[in-house]
């Protein structure tokens, strides 16, 4: 995930990447979070650029979040085997509800149902992250402000800054270990 969060991540030099995920919190909660997420990048040798797509689904109770973003990565050489990678992301979010879940919950009455939609928000924001990543031999650690535009009146952006480090530990021609520490502020 860490190519979701920090647009200067580049995951493999030479190769193109895909990856996704999802994740499912507080399982037994009514409303609860539901994640999806996708990535695909490409890194141009000779240019010593990366340029991918990102792709984040989120649904929290009835609201609904999509957050497409197309990503550059730029990687300079900084010694033997050791690299900084810079990079910017532009997308924008999408933010909607889940009107016929409202109505159809058997808990409000059509007076709720008017205060519920009117407390969610709807509509599409641009959104913009940058962030940065050191590699030095199997050493990695990296920093990004994600959400950097203010929003609409209608879209609120929560500036989010996040942080990683991870040893690369490769145990065999097909596996990585990697222990990492990651943190979001």
């Amino acid at each position: 995930q860490y190519s979701f969060f920090n647009p200067g991540y580049i995951p493999e030099l030479q190769y193109a990447t895909i990856q996704t995920g999802g994740r499912l919190q507080w399982t037994h909660l009514e409303g609860m979070p539901k994640d999806l997420f996708f990535s695909a990048k490409y890194f141009f040798v000779g240019a010593h650029s990366q340029v991918g797509v990102n792709v984040l689904a989120d649904k929290i109770g009835y609201q609904r979040v999509v957050n497409p973003k197309v990503d550059y990565a730029f990687c300079v050489p900084i010694g033997d085997d050791s690299y900084l990678n810079m990079g910017v992301a532009a997308g924008m979010i999408s933010k909607s509800y889940d009107a016929n879940a409202i109505v159809n919950d058997d808990k409000h009455d059509n007076q709720n149902i008017a205060m519920i939609v009117e407390d969610l928000e709807h509509g599409n924001a641009a959104d913009i992250d940058a962030g940065f990543e050191i590699l030095i031999q199997n050493f990695e650690f990296g920093a990004a402000g994600m959400h950097l535009l203010k929003g609409t009146d209608n879209v609120s952006m929560n500036r989010t800054f996040y942080g990683f480090m991870n040893y690369n530990l490769q145990t065999s021609e097909w596996w990585r270990l990697a222990p990492a520490y990651a943190f979001y502020y």
